[in-house]
């Protein structure tokens, strides 16, 4: 594991406030605006901007590991409107960047990627290797059989998985990481409605992690528009890899970022009313329905970005690669 990195688990993510703190938020935004604006001269260009009227979900593309924070300056700066960014939790694990994360609003993403990588860690004192996560990740959504060594440990060995009790004599080990994943996904899901119930917008990358070009779209943003019952404002937001260095936060150049937003609409599927967002069941039943909509969104973004943005031949994303993309 990454030197400051900590295992992040259930009950530290239900406890964070997903509302911004005044004081930080300010602060943070106008550093933002300073650095583009007199330092490195960097202008954001709006096209299409709605006329919005209650809360939105604003599901945006991912070029940058940093871009959440120009995206949502901009969206400040336009309208007055304060906007919260689902954060992997593996944002929160170093635990400088982990403090900032929790205190300018933010809502932490679980996935069961994270959650194997953490519970091996939590087990074992390293993060599992790329074969180590494929075989558990197969066992988990298919029942294959573990291979002997290291990966039978957290089939046998009762422990604290990640703020759940988990006794092998009376759940498997399936069960209980499905669990921790509802779980996960039901504090994100309250979260989110807290957030909603300010009065702020919701901010998501629909793909996950960054990459250069729109990668694949994940079922995640739909399940959450369609439960919360949150419209969805498709967002192509193009120019930060032309000015920004891969990790960092001051412009290396003078240029545009440009921002095209499509028309809100809402997730109207019969099949989507009075579902269960993330259960891993109804995730299976519905997959059809949730991939398609997925789909309809990504395609939205497609069309709002500059054509080195744009989607490629590899929807795979040349971001974060391995297990890396989960856990420190």
């Amino acid at each position: 594991m990454a030197k400051h990195a900590h295992i992040v688990d259930l009950e530290e993510m239900a406890r964070l406030k997903p509302v911004p703190r005044t004081v930080l938020w300010w602060t943070s935004a106008n550093l933002v605006r300073l650095m583009q604006g007199v330092w490195g001269r960097v202008r954001v260009e709006m096209e299409n901007y709605p006329a919005l009227t209650e809360p939105v979900l604003f599901a945006v593309n991912h070029t940058h590991y940093f871009d959440f924070l120009p995206s949502r300056v901009a969206i400040w700066a336009q309208q007055g409107l304060k906007t919260v960014t689902f954060v992997k939790y593996r944002a929160f694990q170093n635990r400088l960047e982990g403090a900032y994360m929790k205190r300018l609003g933010n809502i932490p993403l679980g996935s069961r990627g994270y959650l194997l990588s953490a519970d091996f860690a939590r087990v074992h004192g390293r993060k599992p290797e790329l074969a180590e996560y494929r075989e558990l990740r197969a066992h988990l959504d298919e029942g294959e059989r573990l291979s002997d060594g290291p990966l039978q440990a957290l089939l046998t060995q009762p422990r604290d998985m990640l703020g759940l009790d988990f006794d092998p004599e009376q759940s498997s080990y399936r069960e209980m990481m499905e669990g921790c994943y509802s779980k996960a996904m039901s504090n994100t899901l309250a979260h989110a409605q807290t957030v909603l119930d300010a009065g702020l917008s919701l901010h998501i990358y629909p793909q996950g992690l960054y990459s250069t070009r729109l990668s694949q779209g994940r079922i995640g943003a739909v399940q959450i528009a369609a439960k919360l019952g949150v419209p969805i404002v498709p967002v192509g937001f193009s120019g930060m890899n032309k000015l920004f260095a891969p990790m960092g936060i001051i412009p290396k150049k003078k240029g545009v970022l440009h921002m095209r937003f499509g028309d809100p609409y809402r997730i109207e599927r019969q099949e989507l009313h009075d579902f269960q967002a993330f259960e891993p069941r109804e995730e299976q039943r519905l997959r059809p329905v949730l991939e398609q909509e997925t789909a309809l969104l990504m395609d939205k973004i497609n069309d709002l970005l500059d054509p080195e943005c744009a989607r490629g031949e590899d929807l795979v994303g040349d971001g974060i690669q391995g297990v890396g993309r989960f856990f420190e």
